[in-house]
Order: C-alpha cells, then structure tokens, then sequence
C-alpha cells in the first residue's frame, strides 16, 4: 500500500538516529531514536526510544540502494524512499 500523505524527517549522525513520522491526514504520529549500523547493502536500527515502548531494545534491518541522489530501503512489510535535504 502506497502511503503519500506521510511527512518523515530522520537524522543520522555519528552512529545515532532519530526519525519523526506524521500524516496529518489521519492524526497518525510516530517517533523513535536509537543507534543505526551498515554493513554493505544492510541498514539496521537498534531502538533506544520508541512511540510503541514494547520496540525498545528491539531493532529493524532492512536492505537498501541509493540511486539518483535516493535512498531506497526495504523489509518484508515496507518500502521508503528518503531524499537529503539540505
């Protein structure tokens, strides 16, 4: 299912990340922060903080591609694609 009203900024830096969610559209929010690792085409995330407090200490990895200054990543249930902002 295609989800286009979703608005998400996530921040990686110095191993951390931290990622806002919102659709506006159905009062939907989400947040949740943590450590993030690579390790050639596998981002995984290590929970810190999570909206949903039975993620915490749990993670997520998904495969991933850049392509044309995107960021496509993907799981089982999900596909995102991310683009920088400057």
């Amino acid at each position: 299912q295609t989800v286009k009203t979703f608005k998400s900024f996530k921040i990686l830096k110095n191993g951390y990340y931290s990622i806002l969610t919102q659709d506006p559209n159905k009062s939907i929010f989400g947040a949740h922060m943590g450590t993030y690792t690579v390790m050639d085409n596998e981002y995984s995330e290590n929970f810190i903080i999570h909206k949903q407090a039975d993620q915490i200490n749990k993670s997520a990895s998904f495969t991933f591609k850049i392509e044309n200054e995107k960021w496509f990543i993907y799981s089982e249930k999900i596909v995102e694609v991310w683009e920088r902002v400057k």
